[in-house]
Parts: C-alpha cells; structure tokens; sequence
C-alpha cells in the first residue's frame, strides 16, 4: 500500500481546490507542483480518475493533458484503480474503523461481525491484521487476554482514547508504519 492513500487523498484535495478557486482546467504537472508528490504517482491517480468519470481529459497535441473536474463526490479521495475500476479496499477498514469508535471493547471476530454490512464483509483474518498495524502504532490497548482453545490465547481490545483522531480510517502501509488522514501524520510502530 504504501504512501498511495495519502498521495491521493492529497491530489484529490488539490484537484477540488484547484477546480473550485480557478474554474478552468489543470494539468497532472500543475497538481503534482502543488502537492510535491511525483508527477507518475498524479498523472497515474488522474488517469483512474478520468476512467472512473470523476474528471475529464482534453488532449490537445501542442499541449499537455487538462482535466476538468466532473463529478465532486466530497472531501474523501475516490478509491480507483488506473484502469478507472472502483476499489473496495478502504471500504473494510471504514467499517472496522467506525465499528473500533462505537464500540467498548471488542475482539477481532466480534469486530469482524459487527463491521460487516450486506455489501461488505469483514473477515477475521482483516480483523485481526488491521488489528495488529493499530495495536503496533498505539491505537489500540488490550483490555483482557481470553483463552481461544488449543490456538493459544485471544484479547478484547480497545481504542486508545488519544489516538481516536476522527472519523476517516487509518491506513496500514506496507512498511509497518500507519497513515493517519485524520492528523496528516506518518505513526511508526511502538509495540509489537
């Protein structure tokens, strides 16, 4: 995963910025100037983007691709794929994440089944690897150590009160650290 839902979203936030203050179109040169993010991770963004329908490409041969904001689905970066396919991978850590916010204490199958909607389905196995990304960053505690059976031993969790930041879902990067939206901040790990 990466920086890439941090890129994003911060594309995404120029993108709506850059279209709302000036009303004409920009190019992935101008959003990847004002973001600092390399011009391949935004062009590659804009182009999911347009596949998707939220922008539209003019192509012009004298000059570099513009795009024009079409469709402004809010504050929170469309999750596409280069080919423009809709991605559902934020969506389960959404889940989980507003799940972690409502409720006490929980364990990562009680987290599973509570965060499973018809369209989504939370698994034990995301439950407990989002577990562990959050628990290793500081933003969950264990409460209670239980028996599991010939496994060894399960724990009831909760949300560490300073690290509930907000209402969007941290991200597990493949580094061990942990993007959190909410604060713009890069967490490293304190715990395993």
């Amino acid at each position: 995963m990466g920086r890439q839902p941090k890129n994003n979203q911060k594309i995404w936030d120029a993108v709506r910025m850059i279209a709302a203050a000036k009303g004409h179109p920009f190019s992935a040169a101008h959003v990847a100037h004002y973001t600092k993010i390399p011009y391949n991770s935004v062009k590659c963004y804009l182009i999911g983007l347009t596949r998707a329908g939220y922008l539209r490409a003019q192509v012009r041969n004298d000059k570099p691709t513009q795009y024009f904001l079409e469709r402004d689905v809010g504050v929170d970066a469309p999750r596409v794929l280069r080919d423009g396919t809709e991605t559902t991978n934020g969506r389960v850590n959404e889940q989980m994440w507003r799940t972690m916010r409502i409720l006490h204490d929980f364990t990562a199958r009680e987290l599973a089944v509570s965060a499973s909607t018809e369209d989504t389905q939370v698994s034990i196995s995301s439950a407990t690897t989002y577990i562990t990304h959050l628990r290793a960053t500081g933003y969950l505690r264990i409460v209670e150590r239980t028996k599991k059976g010939p496994k060894g031993t399960s724990a009831r969790y909760a949300l560490t009160r300073y690290r509930n930041t907000g209402p969007k879902p941290p991200h597990a990067c493949n580094d061990g650290t942990v993007y959190d939206p909410n604060t713009d901040r890069i967490m490293e790990v304190t715990a395993r």
